[in-house]
């Protein structure tokens, strides 16, 4: 009985304290994340706005807005596979995504703005994107509002592939 009342309710398999600092731990390594990366950013925009840009790059004031809408939907996947999960080892190895995923974040941002290594960035992105497909495939089998939670990152991490691949053939040196 209490099995089914887990999956109907997706009750939380954690005490509160562990919810509290599996949710401390998520947004910190995502908000840290997104901040060495925005310092990076900000430190090199001048030279990023002499760059060729491809179509469809967005004015830059898009750029926070949306990567802290989709940080928060991170934050919300990660706290739910570790707080609400089907079998440990599920949520174990979402915890090893996670961390590597925010590790690529800080590695693109480095190497795109700070380095101007647009197609060792390209690569980060396709690391990022093959990380967060396993991580929603991993959401699915584990606890699908995460899994959702995670689609709009993926679909923005495609769309930055396009953009990092639009300003590093734009932009190329011959």
């Amino acid at each position: 009985m209490l099995t089914f009342l887990k999956k109907l309710f997706h009750l939380p398999q954690t005490s509160k304290k562990e919810r509290i600092v599996s949710g401390l731990v998520a947004t910190g390594m995502i908000f840290g994340a997104g901040w060495l990366g925005a310092n990076t950013t900000q430190s090199h925009l001048s030279e990023y706005a002499t760059w060729i840009r491809p179509e469809l790059t967005p004015p830059n004031y898009v750029f926070s807005f949306v990567w802290t809408l989709l940080f928060i939907g991170i934050i919300f996947a990660g706290y739910q596979n570790w707080n609400h999960f089907e079998k440990k080892m599920y949520r174990n190895g979402f915890a090893a995504l996670y961390l590597l995923n925010a590790v690529l974040i800080c590695t693109w941002s480095a190497l795109f703005f700070g380095q101007g290594m647009m197609a060792s960035a390209l690569f980060t992105i396709f690391g990022l994107i093959l990380v967060a497909e396993l991580m929603i495939l991993i959401s699915f089998k584990n606890n699908r509002k995460a899994g959702y939670a995670l689609l709009p990152y993926l679909l923005w991490l495609i769309f930055a592939a396009y953009l990092n691949t639009g300003f590093l053939v734009l932009n190329a040196t011959v």
